[in-house]
């Protein structure tokens, strides 16, 4: 799925599939694809669904046998891709707060909540005009659930400084971590996305397909720009910060998805709508960034825009 909807989302792009044996595959692969030797593909974009812990708290990670050294040694070659101005895209996850079912506590994903990646969280698209485009937008909670939280593992990076993200809903925390996801896109079941497997028609959603959509956009943008725009969780969060900036940019570049009529939070209810998880979960809210959607859902044209202006302003200076 994740490399029909990336193909589909950028017609005639090269695509270059990775496959890791282990947890320090990962490591390798990432460097491989930020330092590519003469034979190796160059590539603009990185996009992941998979996910290597369901929680970036120490005792998580502990389980899936990871420790600081391998967290540090991966998030570098995050960095480094991000130097060299690879866009690394990743799925938030389909489990709301809880990260996985049967969750005790609010978790986010690694290597979701790295600080150097774009992470992506989920939309429900609905009520669909094709005569006009127009579409409503809502939080994606309506069994599965947009992955969201703040990271136990790494602290509130610069870009989010003034984003507003909160204390994690855990209440164990004195001040606020990484705050995922940074962005978001349709992932709703019920109006998912369709390809092949064996010749068989497939349907399926999921942040496993918002990650790749927007990585096909990035893609998109590279082209048209000429350039490749890198790592771009600075340049959204510097459109959204200030309200005359925001207005000039940043709300041409996103769409914030408030909660109601759709649903107000990221709460895992599981299947059965009757449901009701014991992890707490965090709220939709009408401007700015949060734990649902991140800083909103693309206007593709309107972000190409504003790119190619922020490009121009920062080659003039």
């Amino acid at each position: 799925m994740d490399i029909c909807i990336a193909a589909s989302a950028a017609p005639g792009a090269s695509i270059a599939v990775y496959f890791m044996k282990d947890h320090n595959g990962w490591i390798d692969a990432v460097n491989k694809i930020a330092n590519p030797g003469d034979d190796d593909p160059h590539c603009s974009v990185l996009s992941s669904s998979l996910f290597v812990s369901a929680g970036d708290d120490s005792a998580t990670l502990k389980n899936n046998g990871l420790d600081d050294s391998w967290i540090q040694s991966m998030s570098m070659a995050f960095q480094d891709a991000a130097i060299q101005g690879v866009t690394v895209c990743f799925a938030s996850g389909d489990h709301g707060s809880a990260s996985k079912p049967n969750c005790s506590k609010a978790r986010v994903q690694y290597p979701p909540s790295d600080p150097w990646v774009l992470t992506v969280g989920g939309t429900t698209v609905g009520n669909i005009d094709f005569d006009t485009g127009s579409f409503d937008e809502y939080v994606w909670n309506d069994g599965d659930a947009t992955g969201g939280g703040i990271s136990e593992h790494f602290p509130l990076p610069w870009y989010q400084t003034w984003a507003g993200v909160p204390l994690s809903a855990n209440g164990d925390q004195n001040t606020p971590g990484r705050g995922i996801p940074d962005v978001a896109a349709n992932a709703d079941h019920y109006s998912c996305y369709k390809f092949y497997i064996d010749k068989e028609e497939q349907y399926h959603g999921g942040t496993s397909a918002a990650a790749p959509l927007w990585a096909g956009l990035i893609t998109l943008i590279n082209a048209s720009l000429g350039v490749q725009v890198g790592f771009l969780n600075p340049i959204l969060y510097s459109m959204c910060s200030d309200p005359v900036i925001y207005d000039f940019m940043g709300s041409k570049a996103l769409r914030n998805i408030s909660g109601p009529p759709g649903p107000t939070d990221n709460v895992y209810r599981g299947d059965d709508d009757k449901y009701e998880s014991d992890v707490p979960g965090y709220t939709s809210v009408k401007d700015g960034w949060d734990a649902c959607t991140g800083l909103g859902s693309i206007d593709g044209q309107g972000l190409l825009a504003c790119l190619a202006y922020y490009l121009l302003a920062r080659h003039k200076s």
